[in-house]
This record gives structure tokens, C-alpha cells and sequence, in this order.
């Protein structure tokens, strides 16, 4: 059976605005306090996220996102780029998509 690891990350912040953030999540090829890399390509560009609520708790049944993001990779690092629903109400559930564009 694999073991299942969850890693506290301080984000370097980049941008911040109303209702969004711009944050580095990641550096290639350093290591971190565990110990461990993560190499250039591991993660994909142009994925869309959710934003989560603390502790990743919109994962839990009920709970709703906070918001949506777009990372975006460099040479160096992944960046995520997000937006924060407006008064805490996911799209989906204010009878609109969950990726607006």
C-alpha cells in the first residue's frame, strides 16, 4: 500500500489584488525540507484548479470551493494564478459553470 503524504508550503506571492493572487507553489529542482524534488514537467501547464478551503477542506462532501486557478510554468518554478469567488459562492452552485470564463 503507498503512503499518502500532505506537505505544508508558505507560497511566495507574487501579485495580490481583490479577489486574486498570483503565488510561486513550487521550485524545481530543490529540495525541500522532506527531502524531496520536484523536477521540471512534473507539473502541467495550463492546469485548472480548485482553490480550497483551509486544510484542502473542499474536498470534504458539502464543502464548496473558494475559488478558481490556472497554473502556469516556467523554467524555474510553477505559478498559480487565482481568483476568489465572490462572497464565498462557487458558480456551479449559483447555477452557472464551475470554470467561468
Amino acid at each position: 500500500m503507498s503512503e499518502v503524504r500532505h506537505k505544508a508550503i508558505m507560497p511566495h506571492a507574487l501579485k495580490v489584488s481583490p479577489g486574486r493572487v498570483q503565488a510561486a507553489f513550487s521550485v524545481f529542482n530543490n529540495i525541500d525540507a522532506g527531502g524531496d524534488v520536484v523536477a521540471p514537467g512534473a507539473i502541467e501547464d495550463g492546469t485548472e484548479i480548485m482553490v480550497s478551503a483551509w486544510m484542502h477542506g473542499s474536498w470534504t462532501p458539502g464543502v464548496l470551493p473558494l475559488g478558481r486557478g490556472r497554473i502556469r510554468t516556467t523554467a524555474s518554478e510553477a505559478i498559480v494564478d487565482a481568483t476568489f469567488f465572490r462572497h464565498g459562492r462557487c458558480p456551479r452552485h449559483a447555477g452557472g459553470s464551475a470554470w467561468p470564463r
